[in-house]
C-alpha cells in the first residue's frame, strides 16, 4: 500500500480478508451418518405416500416443492431437521426414523396390510 496524495491510502495489490468460521456454525452439527440418510430416505418415501399431492407433502415439510424434490434426489443427505419433521408427521419417534425401526419393512401403499390404503 501506498499513501495517495490526499492521505487515503491505495491498495497495490489484491487482499482478502476471511473471517474465522463461528465455532456454531462448523457444519459438522446435524450430520447424519450415511446408514441415517438411509433411513431418513426411505422414511421420507413412505410419509410421502400418505400425501395426495407433491405440494401438499411439501407444505408439510415446511419446503417449496422445489427444494422438497431436491431432498429426495439421491445426490442430497437429509438432515438431522429433516429426519425430526418426518418422524413429527409420522408420529413416531425420531429415533425410530433414525435407526429404520419405522417403518421397517412396510409397504408404503398397503402399511403391510397387503390391500391397498
Amino acid at each position: 500500500m501506498r499513501p495517495h496524495s490526499a492521505g487515503v491510502t491505495v491498495l497495490t495489490e489484491m487482499q482478502v480478508w476471511r473471517r474465522p468460521k463461528h465455532p456454531r456454525f462448523d457444519g459438522k452439527r446435524g450430520k447424519l451418518t450415511p446408514a441415517q440418510g438411509a433411513n431418513v430416505r426411505v422414511a421420507i418415501t413412505y410419509v410421502a405416500v400418505r400425501y395426495r399431492t407433491p405440494k401438499a407433502f411439501a407444505r408439510a415439510l415446511g419446503l417449496t416443492v422445489g427444494a422438497m424434490w431436491k431432498l429426495r434426489g439421491p445426490s442430497r443427505i437429509p438432515s438431522l431437521r429433516t429426519a425430526f419433521v418426518v418422524a413429527e408427521l409420522a408420529v413416531v419417534g425420531v429415533d425410530d426414523v433414525l435407526t429404520g425401526k419405522w417403518p421397517g419393512g412396510r409397504c408404503p401403499h398397503c402399511e403391510g396390510t397387503g390391500r391397498r390404503a
